[in-house]
């Protein structure tokens, strides 16, 4: 058990870039490794969803005012409110902290990026668990306060990106937005990892270019529809009960993220 949990970040402010897929089995890759958080920053809940959390994302609401705390109202906490470990639930292969639809809101947003310390909430929040070898945070599809909140709180920051030319410059923004960010705390952009490759030129050339223009190493995820399979079963590439050489190719691109993100946490 190590003092303090490695935190790392899957960010893209592009939808469909695979962020989820490839938060959810690195946390698998990880959990082998030690005890493992899901934190859900995603708006839609998607893998809060999909796991079968559908109630704690759509909390029952008095006058229109959620009942019990949410992730939301821990973060407008944060500097003084409960701890998150309350929201916390226990799996076999690794914790979830559930999304709620409150991030769904656009004022809740802006009033959370009004707050003091708007971008070290998410941080002091973690800082309060107890019992964690790794943290993995899913983040939303967009660069507003919860990705930001992420990139802060993150000890390395993993880059997903579907490897075609009218999305190989979201990364750029992406990356702006971290130097952004890193102007006023440390951040450590870690890895690009070109998900759902296809063994075609344009996905090969463009893993070639983003491999020429991006100072951090590309890892290169194969599509295969046992990944978003396993999701829908509640389960990671792991422990999903399907081992052919899709599934142990998968098995080993993610323990390879997930050797880097160790690698780079020891340096």
């Amino acid at each position: 058990m190590t003092a303090e949990p490695t935190i790392v970040a899957f960010a893209n402010q592009k939808g469909g870039a695979g962020k989820s897929t490839n938060a959810v089995h690195t946390a698998g890759a990880l959990a082998k490794r030690g005890e493992t958080l899901f934190v859900d920053l995603d708006k839609h809940g998607g893998v809060t969803c999909a796991y079968g959390y559908t109630d704690e994302y759509y909390l029952p609401e008095e006058d229109n005012v959620p009942v019990g705390p949410t992730l939301y109202s821990c973060l407008m906490q944060a500097l003084s409110g409960p701890p998150v470990s309350e929201l916390v639930i226990g799996r076999d292969e690794f914790d979830l902290l559930p999304a709620t639809e409150q991030f769904m809101s656009t004022s809740n947003i802006s009033e959370l990026s009004d707050q003091p310390r708007s971008y070290e909430r998410l941080k002091i929040l973690l800082k309060g668990l107890d019992g964690y070898d790794f943290i993995v945070l899913d983040t939303p599809p967009d660069l507003k306060i919860l990705s930001n909140n992420a990139i802060v709180a993150s000890d390395a920051i993993m880059m997903p990106v579907v490897p075609e030319k009218l999305n190989q410059n979201s990364l750029t923004i992406l990356r702006k937005q971290i130097q952004g960010v890193g102007e006023a705390y440390p951040v450590n952009p870690t890895a690009v990892i070109a998900s759902r490759v296809e063994d075609n030129s344009e996905h090969e050339e463009a893993v070639e270019a983003i491999d020429e223009t991006m100072p951090f190493p590309v890892i290169v995820v194969r599509k295969t529809t046992q990944l978003s399979q396993a999701i829908k079963e509640g389960e990671t590439i792991y422990t999903f009960e399907i081992d052919n050489d899709q599934a142990r190719a998968a098995r080993e691109t993610y323990d390879e993220i997930a050797d880097l993100i160790g690698s780079e946490v020891d340096r």
